[in-house]
């Protein structure tokens, strides 16, 4: 169910492999403090993690929660993760968008969240979660991509829509999580799902600020800070409830170290 997506990134990365890497501007803007590593590269490494950590927690979710000490998921568990891991593959196919073209990476995180959200509709039937809701917010999401791929609407319209629904609504389900799970008639939450859905309203928030601040500067260097910045604040919290969660925490240190040298050498 994810194949649209891959397909949709090898859209937007294979023509660019044939053209020639431009040349670096003297001032060295997307270089990395102490050269050796260009932003460009860790912009590449970031795309690349980020869409294989999202690949494996939706093709093997058991395998990857065991990893992080979990040797026993539920269903409703199993659930939540793939759809954080779909975000995270449509989080990695819009950077490959923003790395070259911010206006052009509005379309593409409409169509990648859109495809996301449609390979979890036939999940909630294993839940007994009632799917319309999801179909019904995955239609105005279509909508709005088809009124700016047709020009009816502008692309800057667009991109506002998509980061309302990127950073202020996922900012709403970090402070409010039950009144989502009200709002869609989702069971009651164990702990490993609230934490689950609030690592997915992180990475939301984490690729609106990214494009957000790529958008303002004209600077992917500085985008991908933001998206550093938000994604270490993400480890730290599920560090923080490690324990109550039943997470193992070896593997999230990494992942705060990880984000937080992002920042440092950017």
């Amino acid at each position: 169910m994810l194949a649209p997506l891959l397909a949709l990134s090898l859209g937007f990365s294979a023509p660019q492999a044939k053209l020639p890497a431009p040349a670096l501007p003297e001032s060295k803007l997307l270089a990395l403090r102490g050269g050796g590593i260009s932003t460009d590269a860790l912009y590449n490494t970031v795309i690349g993690i980020t869409g294989a950590v999202g690949f494996q927690g939706w093709l093997a979710p058991k395998k990857t929660m065991e990893m992080y000490g979990v040797a026993d998921m539920s269903t409703t568990e199993g659930v939540f993760l793939r759809t954080l891991s779909s975000m995270n593959v449509a989080a990695a196919v819009t950077l490959i968008a923003a790395k070259t073209d911010v206006e052009k990476a509005i379309l593409v995180g409409w169509i990648a969240w859109i495809l996301a959200s449609t390979a979890n509709v036939p999940s909630f039937d294993a839940i007994d979660t009632p799917s319309g809701p999801v179909i019904a917010t995955i239609g105005v999401f279509s909508a709005i991509a088809g009124l700016a791929a047709t020009g009816t609407i502008s692309m800057d319209v667009a991109g506002y829509i998509l980061l309302t629904g990127l950073i202020p609504m996922s900012i709403f389900e970090i402070i409010s999580p039950q009144a989502i799970f009200d709002g869609y008639g989702l069971p009651k939450p164990s702990p490993l799902v609230k934490s689950l859905f609030e690592n997915f309203s992180f990475t939301k928030l984490a690729l609106g600020s990214c494009l957000l601040v790529s958008k303002l500067t004209g600077k992917a260097g500085l985008g991908l800070a933001a998206l550093a910045g938000v994604n270490a604040v993400n480890c730290i919290k599920t560090l923080s409830r490690a324990d109550d969660v039943g997470l193992a925490k070896p593997g999230l240190i990494v992942w705060t170290v990880f984000q937080a040298n992002y920042i440092v050498y950017i």
